[in-house]
């Protein structure tokens, strides 16, 4: 998926193809630390209180996302960020579940959840979460959604932007949202097959100059 930044170049609403999706909104989701979660890794019968080896899975969008472990920790802090392209589809959440990496089977630390709606609604959510379904913790998050803007004259800023607020750890953050529009197709060759379909492959060229 092209990944996307608070300003980007989208192809813009063409009247002429009524059919073609209007342009949809990035949700940058930032998973920033937990905190007094449930301490699984306990010893001799549960007498000796341990700590957990936490990690995350977020889901947004039809997309899945997992954070790094981080060792022996009840309050652990993650500082990774995801981005992925919305709609304002009905329904739809932003969840979080929270796991003990064990050897064998991971144990269940607790989940909880934010409407996307929300997030589309006021545009900037920062927030400790409640974990569900289990005796205690809780997890802190920060989800921001980002609006394409016609304009390439802001990509510098952006980029600048960028270079200031990218995490130690995980992907590049983006400056740029791409949006491909297949409009038809015409006297294909059709052998057997009733469905058409054509692979798309985006390559970058080297600078002119």
């Amino acid at each position: 998926m092209p990944r996307a930044a608070p300003s980007s170049v989208p192809v813009q609403p063409d009247p002429t193809h009524p059919s073609r999706p209007p342009p949809q909104n990035v949700l940058r989701i930032h998973l920033l630390e937990a905190e007094n979660l449930v301490a699984k890794d306990n010893f001799l019968g549960g007498m000796v209180r341990g700590k957990s080896d936490p990690y995350a899975k977020v889901r947004a969008a039809g997309r899945a996302f997992r954070s790094r472990v981080v060792k022996e920790e009840l309050s652990p802090r993650w500082n990774e960020v995801y981005e992925v392209i919305v709609d304002n589809v009905p329904g739809q959440d932003v969840e979080f579940d929270l796991f003990d990496k064990d050897i064998d089977k991971d144990d269940f630390l607790g989940r909880c959840k934010v409407p996307l709606r929300r997030v589309l609604s006021s545009r900037f959510v920062d927030e400790w979460l409640p974990l569900e379904e289990v005796k205690s913790g809780r997890l802190h998050v920060r989800l921001e959604i980002l609006e394409p803007c016609p304009s390439a004259a802001l990509l510098e800023q952006v980029l600048r932007t960028n270079s200031l607020i990218q995490p130690a750890r995980g992907e590049e953050l983006s400056a740029a949202l791409l949006s491909v529009f297949v409009d038809r197709a015409a006297d294909l060759l059709v052998s057997g097959c009733p469905d058409a379909w054509a692979p798309l492959c985006l390559r970058c060229g080297a600078p002119l100059g």
